[in-house]
Order: structure tokens, then C-alpha cells, then sequence
């Protein structure tokens, strides 16, 4: 076994400081030539009061203690200081070395390896004879650490573990990381198969794993521009509503990436995936609907501009919104998204709803019209009680206006009460046969040949309400 010769005992001093902190060689000459001097000093010398005296160490055992005192404050670093002061007050206590080799054994980075093993080598020359073994053994377990670290290689030199670092890169693990880092995470792990494919692999599937990375770039990569082009989208519909073939080919571009998701194999990739990029198309559909519906949105504003007329009798509001409902009727062809759809049918759907109220309120106001005129001829003829020819033909010419089809069967009833009662007063079938043809809806009238044709006569219908 080989061990170091000492040089001097100030080696001792020279460990205790550590490598930063090391005296330099002529103070420790000096220390070794004014040890005569320092040996000298008398017991009076050492119990006077100067600073010297008042200031030196702890006595070995004072040492000891504080040192056991600073480990179980678990204060480690004093500890060594303290232990190191023993050693230097009493260098051949051979306990000491095993209270430092303690220490160090479970906190080697307290001191290193040569700064122990220059300790122990002046400890050889210092301990009693029958210590020596127990320091040159203290001494050899050092030197084959020293040996051990010597051998290790450094970080840089340590060849890496490429299966671990495999494992690591897993596809959840990669998808958690922001997206620009996640394709520098999916080149490590190609380039990591790629080293594994052409040494020892153990096991590992470099065909499948491929396939995993391979994947993985094709989800990263279609989500990635999805996001883009949904935001682009967005950003157009925002700025410029009229950049109606600028969205139209941003979102067929979105078609193309979701065309490319569908041929996926999800089994090689995390769960929740396909749902991921499932709601992604959801919302491509969602922007496709809404480029249809700035496409109609022209035909749209015509529908919503067209207004009904609330002026006029009845029959010229059912008019108005007749002519609205064929206009909307014809812009409806043009519109198929479902939201404008429902809209369009909903404003025909209001004015066939206001064209059937109308309707009906003008048939009530014909009706409040015959019976007007039915009710006055009705009252005059009681009053009179016996009114004469002239007067009874006066009345049948009020009741011809009448349209007898257009009334209510309770007003027909009124109708037929009244008219033989009037027919009646006439004098002699010839003035019946007059008033018969008074009432007619047609009047007969002879041409210019003498010929006989009829003409409708004038008669209020709806159309006059």
C-alpha cells in the first residue's frame, strides 16, 4: 500500500480549510520555524491576562463537545469545523479520524476525498502505534474513493439513457406541453428512434414507436391549423364581413385538415383525441353556417324591408301583404340555411295569419252593410204600414246592391223575410216581372241589331270593403 510521506503537520490546517481557503506556503513555513518559539512560552505567559491568552482555542474535549452539541443541532458544517479543531489540538486522538470519517460518510460533500486523505496521512505519524491500522484502513477506503470518482465518467461522457428518455416522451406528455414546444418534444423522439434503430434496443418496437411519432406530428399538426384557421376566420368575419371568398377558402382548407383527422389511427394516440378533434369539426361547421348566412344575407335584408300597407279599406291591406307574401315567396327560393328559413317562414306565416283576419273582418263588415240596408227597408215598410207600388219598387231597388251569395245564412233569413212583403205591394204581375229583374245580377239590354244580351249588373261584392 502506498501513502503519501508529510511534509509538515501544517498539512492538517491546510485540509480543515478546504480548497478556497488554503494559507499559503509561507505562512505555513513561517508557522513551522517559530514552533521552538510558541513551545516556549511559559505557564505564566498562559495565564496572564493579555489577548493572546484570553483569546486561544478550546481545549480538545471544549472542541468535542460543541462539535457533538452542532450534530444533533444537525449544524453539520459546524460540526466539521469543530471536529477539525480537535484533530489540531490533540492530532493523536485516533477517535477523532473515526468522528470525521462518520460524518463524512453520510455527507461527503462536507469534504472531499484528498482533503480527508491529507488528514490522515500527517494522522499516521501522530496517532499511538496501535491506532496506526485503524487510520491506514480509514486512509485505503479514501484512496479507493478517490479511485472510484476518478474512474466515473463525468456527465458529458455518461452515455444517455435513450429508453428512459423514450418513456419519458410519451404522446400524453408531449400534448400537455404548449404547442410550440410540442413539435421540438416530437423531433427528440424521432431522433431518439433513429439512435435506437441502429444499436442494442432491448425490446423496445422501433417500427410501432415510429408509427406513435408519426401520428402524434399529424394530430399536432392538423390541430395546430385548425386553431389558425379558425382564427382567421373569425378575424375576417370581424374586420371585413364582405370577405365572403377569403372565408370560404379558409374554411375549405379547414375541410381539407379534417379529411386528413378522419384517416388517423387514434389507437396510437391518448385518449380523448378523436373527441378532441370531433369538437374541432363542430366547430368548422359552425363557421360554415355561418358563411351561408352572410352569403343570403342580400336576399335577406329584401325580405325584412318588405312592409304591408295599413292604409285603405280591407281589401287593399289583404292586397298589400298578398303582393308581400308572392315577393317573399320568390326570395325564399334562394335561402336554404335553416335560421334564415325559419325566419322567411315565419314572416310569411305572420302575414297569411293577417291576410285571414283581414279576410274575415271585411266579410263581417259586408255583412253589417246588407244588414244595414235590409234593416231600413225593413223599419220603413213597418212604419208606412201600406206604402204604394212606387215605394215598394223604391225599396227592392235598395235591396238589389245586395249580393245575395256573399250572406250570412242569418242574414238571407232577413233577407227573404222582407222581399215578398215588398213584392207583394207591387201592382200586377208586369211590375213583379220588372222588380224580379231589378234584383238579377244580370241586365239584359237589346244591341244595335236588336238583339237581347245581358251585362253584369253593379252589385257591392268584398272587394268594395
Amino acid at each position: 500500500m502506498k501513502y503519501l510521506v508529510p511534509v509538515t503537520s501544517a498539512l492538517l490546517l491546510l485540509a480543515a480549510c478546504g480548497e478556497n481557503e488554503q494559507p499559503s506556503f509561507k505562512s505555513t513555513i513561517a508557522e513551522e520555524t517559530n514552533a521552538g518559539t510558541t513551545s516556549a512560552v511559559t505557564a505564566s505567559d498562559a495565564t496572564s491576562d493579555s489577548p493572546a491568552a484570553q483569546t486561544s482555542p478550546p481545549a480538545p474535549d471544549e472542541a468535542l463537545t460543541k462539535a457533538e452539541a452542532a450534530l444533533q443541532s444537525d449544524d453539520l458544517a459546524t460540526a466539521k469545523v469543530y471536529l477539525l479543531n480537535a484533530i489540531g489540538r490533540n492530532p493523536s486522538d485516533a477517535q477523532l479520524y473515526s468522528k470525521v470519517a462518520a460524518l463524512r460518510k453520510n455527507n461527503p460533500d462536507l469534504m472531499t476525498a484528498p482533503e480527508f486523505a491529507a488528514i490522515l496521512n500527517v494522522a499516521l505519524y501522530q496517532v499511538a502505534p496501535d491506532a496506526v491500522d485503524g487510520v491506514m484502513k480509514m486512509l485505503q477506503e479514501v484512496q479507493d474513493e478517490q479511485q472510484t470518482v476518478a474512474q466515473a465518467p463525468s456527465p458529458a461522457q455518461q452515455e444517455p439513457d435513450y429508453q428512459k428518455r423514450l418513456q419519458e416522451l410519451s404522446a400524453e406528455y408531449i400534448l400537455k406541453a404548449t404547442p410550440e414546444k410540442q413539435l421540438e418534444l416530437c423531433k427528440e423522439r424521432a431522433d431518439i428512434l433513429a439512435i435506437l434503430g441502429e444499436i442494442d434496443n432491448n425490446g423496445v418496437d422501433i417500427p410501432k414507436e415510429n408509427r406513435v411519432t408519426s401520428t402524434l406530428l399529424s394530430f399536432i399538426s392538423i390541430k395546430n391549423n385548425l386553431t389558425s384557421i379558425f382564427g382567421n376566420v373569425q378575424a375576417v368575419t370581424q374586420d371585413n364581413n364582405d370577405g365572403l371568398p377569403m372565408r370560404e377558402k379558409m374554411l375549405n382548407a379547414a375541410n381539407g385538415e379534417l379529411t386528413q383527422a378522419a384517416y388517423l389511427d387514434y389507437s396510437l394516440l391518448p385518449a380523448g383525441s378523436r373527441v378532441e378533434l370531433m369538437n374541432m369539426a363542430k366547430k368548422a361547421e359552425e363557421l360554415e353556417k355561418g358563411l351561408a348566412r352572410a352569403r343570403e344575407e342580400p336576399v335577406m335584408e329584401k325580405i325584412r324591408g318588405y312592409y304591408a300597407t295599413d292604409y285603405g279599406n280591407y281589401t287593399a291591406k289583404i292586397k298589400s301583404r298578398r303582393q308581400i307574401i308572392e315577393r317573399i315567396s320568390e326570395q325564399v327560393a334562394q335561402v336554404h340555411t335553416p335560421e334564415n328559413l325559419a325566419e322567411a317562414r315565419e314572416k310569411l306565416q305572420t302575414l297569411a295569419e293577417e291576410v285571414s283576419y283581414l279576410t274575415g273582418e271585411r266579410y263581417l263588415e259586408y255583412q253589417k252593410f246588407a244588414v244595414g240596408r235590409i234593416r231600413y227597408v225593413y223599419v220603413t215598410y213597418i212604419n208606412n204600414n201600406c206604402v204604394t207600388d212606387e215605394d215598394a219598387f223604391r225599396y227592392i231597388e235598395g235591396l238589389a246592391e245586395i249580393q245575395l251569395s256573399l250572406l250570412a245564412p242569418e242574414v238571407v233569413s232577413m233577407y227573404q223575410d222582407i222581399l215578398p212583403k215588398l213584392l207583394g205591394q207591387l201592382d200586377g204581375a208586369k211590375r213583379k216581372v220588372e222588380a224580379e229583374k231589378c234584383l238579377s245580377v244580370v241586365e239584359y239590354y237589346n244591341d244595335a241589331l236588336g238583339e237581347t244580351r245581358g251585362k253584369d249588373k253593379k252589385k257591392k261584392t268584398l272587394e268594395d270593403f
